[in-house]
């Protein structure tokens, strides 16, 4: 905790490796955390974006030795720069994260930092089962270097899970063939958290629909996780308030608060937090109790 009138230091978090500085997901994650009042310094070097078609010739012998080189040769500019870094509260291995894992976790040591990792996708289920790039053999490396990512992380930043591609097959196809195993592989998780359409739609130029999705889509969400019985809350607020009022649903769940990644240190005794139309369901309801309360401030610690 923080003495009484002393302001919090913001956290510092670093994002190192060879990840795809312009790609968007990076971009939306850095620029997410600074908005936040996190100070995030990169040390980066570029290996990835010289690259056009990664899953083509990067799997050949000749391909392998020559991106090996340069990520070589990247890392060891970045272990030269991290030594000026300073304290840290979290290191993050950005996207595509698997083949900086091992340094990264050796810069967050190092630091004595938490490690992330953006693994966002597993290398082994895209490149050999999505897109049938890779045989048995080099599907088998790739989900050893899958495994050694995940065993390395403290903390693992993944894509959407299996139910969305069954939402949006049923919102594009009518087809609702993908749900059961979509649900039953939701049932694993303690808590889903569901962000409210309370934001304004800003779209990434890359591949995103448009904000006439945005109803259909929440609306078939709600209505598979109310028919699974699967546990979830609904995240509103802007800025600090929506990040804690995500925090506020995961504390309610877990049993240590440790993925706070010194954002927040928590009291043992913090009340269960249960939003408003927690079980009714209805996205309008909500928008409209929302909109009545006026700005959404974080509910209290």
């Amino acid at each position: 905790m923080t003495p009484a009138g002393v302001p919090r230091r913001a956290p510092r978090i670093a994002w190192v490796g060879t990840y795809e500085r312009g790609y968007p997901r990076a971009r939306v994650l850095i620029g997410g955390l600074r908005a936040l009042g996190c100070e995030v310094v990169e040390c980066h070097r570029p290996v990835w974006e010289r690259v056009t078609h990664k899953a083509g010739g990067l799997l050949s012998p000749a391909g392998m030795a020559r991106m090996g080189a340069r990520h070589v040769g990247a890392w060891a500019r970045i272990a030269r720069e991290q030594r000026r870094l300073g304290h840290l509260d979290a290191v993050v291995a950005g996207y595509l994260a698997q083949p900086d894992a091992v340094p990264a976790w050796a810069v967050a040591r190092a630091h004595r930092a938490p490690l992330v990792v953006d693994m966002m996708i597993s290398l082994a289920d895209t490149l050999v089962g999505d897109r049938g790039r890779a045989g048995r053999a080099a599907g088998a490396v790739l989900a050893g270097v899958d495994r050694l990512t995940l065993a390395l992380a403290d903390l693992v930043l993944a894509d959407t899970t299996p139910l969305m591609t069954a939402i949006y097959s049923e919102l594009l196809f009518a087809d609702r063939s993908l749900h059961p195993f979509a649900l039953a592989h939701q049932r694993h998780y303690d808590l889903t958290l569901l962000t409210g359409l309370d934001l304004p739609w800003v779209p990434d130029g890359l591949q995103r629909d448009g904000a006439h999705v945005r109803e259909p889509v929440d609306a078939l969400v709600r209505h598979a996780l109310r028919e699974a019985a699967v546990p979830w809350h609904v995240v509103y607020g802007h800025g600090p308030a929506r990040r804690d009022h995500a925090l506020d649903a995961i504390f309610s769940v877990a049993s240590t608060d440790h993925l706070a990644l010194g954002f927040q240190q928590r009291s043992s005794r913090h009340t269960r937090w249960s939003p408003l139309c927690a079980h009714c369901g209805d996205a309008a309801a909500e928008r409209r109790l929302f909109r009545g309360l006026g700005p959404i401030t974080a509910p209290p610690a």
